[in-house]
């Protein structure tokens, strides 16, 4: 009987002990599915509070929201803002060996007439002395071939000055190799003996085509929406000014109300050239600014 008093006593302690751990199971349990789910929901109130208060307001390069969304924009916008304070770069009639889809300052017949003032000063340099004219007759000649032109009086005399300029910095390596052109013999000389650098929508779309983007000028540009609008796209006045859209504002409600551009060959005080309006051609330079929306939205890709 003692032994059997005692088994029944270890079989109630082993019972009791059993039943307190599931108890204790079921409580730690209860606590650890409950706690996780509160933080969980305290942390997602937390973010949405913080969301809410996360402004798209201000530039797209600060506040993160919309910007340039393809590798092409991406790459358009580094090239336009590493180019800014630089040379817009030697100007062409040429892109890759095919004609180019943008005009340059030899368009309209000046380049005809640039060469031809290039032909007077050299058939007067070459004279022998005395010469038969003085050096300002000369140019009074040279200015007279550009009769017929978009160019006012500054612009002819500032050309005529260019060609001498040109000639006689070329003239010393022409004594060493006679294969040395002194004149230009066609319009893509032409550019490269004054130095002419790229106007406004030739820098835009050789940007582009460099970055991988599209070939679109005044003629076959498709507006897009302001509302799609992004940094890496083209903004045309058409046919009058083009840029590149680097970077877009927004207001506090996420819609663009301002835009800064890269560009060339828009001064900063005034038109300093005539024909096209502008900067002097040889010293054309990438420059920002902002500006507001009224103009075409160009997608490049």
């Amino acid at each position: 009987m003692k032994s059997i008093s005692k088994k029944m006593i270890y079989a109630f302690m082993l019972a009791f002990l059993l039943g307190s751990c599931n108890l204790n199971t079921r409580s730690f349990k209860e606590d650890t599915l409950l706690k996780p789910k509160d933080v969980l929901v305290k942390d997602s109130e937390n973010f949405n509070i913080k969301a809410k208060k996360q402004s798209v307001e201000g530039w797209s390069s600060q506040t993160g929201y919309k910007q340039q969304d393809t590798t092409i924009r991406r790459n358009i916008v580094a090239k336009a803002l590493n180019s800014v304070g630089n040379s817009s770069g030697q100007s062409t009639t040429m892109f890759n060996g095919r004609n180019a889809s943008w005009l340059t300052d030899i368009a309209d017949g000046d380049g005809v007439r640039i060469r031809k003032g290039f032909l007077l000063y050299d058939g007067w340099f070459k004279e022998k002395k005395p010469k038969k004219k003085t050096l300002a007759s000369l140019k009074t000649d040279i200015y007279k071939v550009f009769s017929g032109s978009g160019y006012q009086k500054a612009q002819k005399d500032a050309l005529v000055n260019r060609i001498e300029l040109s000639y006689l910095t070329r003239y010393p390596f022409s004594l060493f190799s006679k294969n040395f052109s002194l004149i230009p013999v066609n319009d893509e000389e032409t550019l490269a003996f004054l130095g002419f650098r790229k106007q406004c929508l030739e820098w835009v779309i050789t940007t582009s085509l460099n970055a991988g983007g599209a070939n679109i000028n005044y003629k076959n540009a498709v507006g897009v929406s302001k509302d799609n609008v992004r940094p890496g796209m083209g903004f045309y006045n058409i046919n009058t000014h083009a840029m590149i859209i680097v970077d877009v504002k927004y207001d506090a409600s996420g819609n663009p109300i301002k835009l800064k551009v890269a560009e060339s060959n828009y001064p900063e005080k005034g038109n300093k050239w005539l024909n096209p309006n502008g900067d002097i051609p040889w010293e054309r330079k990438i420059s920002l600014r902002e500006v507001n929306f009224g103009y075409t939205i160009v997608n490049f890709g």
